[in-house]
C-alpha cells in the first residue's frame, strides 16, 4: 500500500454552536470528527447544512459556541488561516488561468497553519506544494488537461481540478459543499468512485454535505442526518441506514415501509404513517411497546403466493396482497403491493422478478424477516 499524502490531519470539535436568522437556527450541541474520518452531514434543502459547512470554513461567524481543529481554536479565525480546502458544487476555477495555473494557485499559500502566518525565509513549504500536486494531478489523471482553459473542460472535470487545488495546499480539512450536485449519473458514480479512493490514498480529513443518500452511503465512514437546523441522528453509515432512529430519518434515508402499530399513540401519527395492525406481528417479532416501525424496501421479500409457504423464512411477518406496479428503478425493479389495509414497496432484483413470474394483478405474499423491521421514535 502506498504512503498516504499527507498525516498531518485534523480532528474537529463544534461545541454549543448557534447561528441564527429569522425564521431559522443552526444549533449544535456538540460533534466530533475524528482525524482521517470521511464525515457526511446529510438532509434536505433548508436543513442547516450549508450553514454548517460556512461555519467550519469561517465565511460565516458563529453568534454563539466554538469550533476546533485538533486543539486550536480556530472560531475567530479568517478563512485564509484555517488550513482548510474547499470544493464547492458550482465552479470556482479562475477562467483565466489554465488547469495548471488553477492548481499552482494554492502554492503562495503553502505552509499555513491554522491562524498561524506564513514562515519567512523558507522554501520548503513550496517544494513541498510541487511534489504534492504532482502526485495529485497524477492520482486524478489530469496531465491530460494541464494545458486547458476551465470553459473547456466538462462539469466532472472541473470537480477534479477544484479537487486537486484544494489538496495542494495540504489542507488539515477538506470541506465539500454537494460537488456531486447537478453532474450527469454516470459521472456522479465516477466522481463518487474517485472521492472514496483519493480519500484512501490521501487520507485528509472530510466534511461532506449533500442530499443524496446514496451519496452519503457511499462514502460515509459516519453520518450526521440534519433536520431543521439540528442533528436528528448521528452514527456509522450502515447504522443509519439500517437502524434508523426516528420517522423523519427513516423516510428520508429510504425506508419507505413506515408503519404506526395499531393500539396506543397510532391515532397520533397517522398523517406520517400506515397503521399496521399489531395482531399481524408474530409473537415476540418486535418488543411489545414498539409503536412505530420501519422496513427498508430491499428487506421486503415478493413471492407468488403458491410459493410463499415454502419460501418465506419462518418466522417472518407474511403479507398477503395483490401487486399494483412493477417499475424499473435503477438496477432494480420497484414493487409495490397493496394488502388489505396497507401498501408496501419492494425493490427486487429483475432475475428474481422474472424467474417468480412477478407480474401487475398478481396474489402475492410480502414477507420480512424479524431483524429488518426496525423501531422507531416519533
Amino acid at each position: 500500500m502506498s504512503r498516504p499524502l499527507t498525516d498531518d490531519v485534523s480532528m474537529i470539535r463544534i461545541e454549543q454552536l448557534r447561528k441564527a436568522w429569522p425564521g431559522f437556527a443552526l444549533e449544535v450541541e456538540r460533534l466530533e470528527i475524528g482525524a482521517g474520518e470521511y464525515f457526511v452531514v446529510l438532509g434536505p434543502s433548508g436543513a442547516g447544512k450549508t450553514a454548517l459547512l460556512l461555519c467550519l470554513a469561517g465565511i460565516l461567524q458563529p453568534d454563539s459556541g466554538r469550533i476546533w481543529l485538533d486543539e486550536r481554536d480556530v472560531t475567530d479565525c479568517p478563512p485564509e488561516r484555517r488550513a482548510v480546502g474547499w470544493v464547492s458544487q458550482s465552479n470556482t476555477l479562475f477562467p483565466h488561468l489554465t488547469v495548471a495555473g488553477n492548481i499552482r494557485f494554492g502554492r503562495r499559500y503553502c505552509g499555513r497553519t491554522s491562524c498561524q502566518p506564513v514562515p519567512q525565509g523558507q522554501d520548503g513549504h513550496a517544494t513541498s506544494f510541487d511534489q504534492r500536486a504532482a502526485r495529485l494531478i497524477e492520482l486524478l489523471e489530469l496531465a491530460p488537461l494541464l494545458d486547458r482553459m476551465p470553459g473547456d473542460l466538462s462539469g466532472g472535470e472541473m470537480q477534479r481540478v477544484m479537487l486537486a487545488r484544494a489538496l495542494a495546499r495540504e489542507p488539515r480539512v477538506l470541506l465539500l459543499d454537494e460537488p456531486l450536485r447537478g453532474l450527469d449519473p454516470t459521472t456522479q458514480e465516477r466522481l463518487c468512485d474517485e472521492l472514496a479512493r483519493i480519500h484512501r490514498k490521501v487520507g485528509t480529513t472530510t466534511f461532506h454535505i449533500t442530499h443524496a443518500h446514496i451519496e452519503a452511503r457511499a462514502l460515509a465512514d459516519r453520518i450526521a442526518v440534519l433536520r431543521d437546523g439540528r442533528i436528528e441522528q448521528i452514527g456509522a453509515a450502515e447504522e443509519v441506514f439500517e437502524r434508523p432512529a426516528t420517522c423523519f430519518v427513516a423516510r428520508f434515508t429510504g425506508a419507505e415501509n413506515l408503519f404506526v402499530l395499531s393500539g396506543a399513540g397510532a391515532s397520533a401519527i397517522q398523517e406520517e404513517a400506515q397503521v399496521l395492525d399489531r395482531n399481524l406481528l408474530p409473537p415476540g417479532l418486535i418488543a411489545d411497546d414498539a409503536t412505530h416501525i420501519a422496513i427498508r424496501p430491499e428487506h421486503v421479500e415478493i413471492w407468488p403466493d403458491e410459493e410463499a409457504p415454502v419460501a418465506a423464512p419462518a418466522g417472518s411477518l407474511r403479507l398477503k396482497g395483490t401487486i399494483v406496479s412493477l417499475a424499473k428503478h435503477g438496477g432494480w425493479l420497484r414493487v409495490t403491493v397493496r394488502c388489505e389495509r396497507t401498501s408496501w414497496v419492494a425493490l427486487i432484483h429483475p432475475r428474481d422478478a422474472t424467474r417468480r413470474a412477478l407480474e401487475a394483478g398478481g396474489n402475492v405474499v410480502a414477507s420480512v424477516e424479524r431483524q429488518h423491521l426496525v423501531r422507531v421514535s416519533i
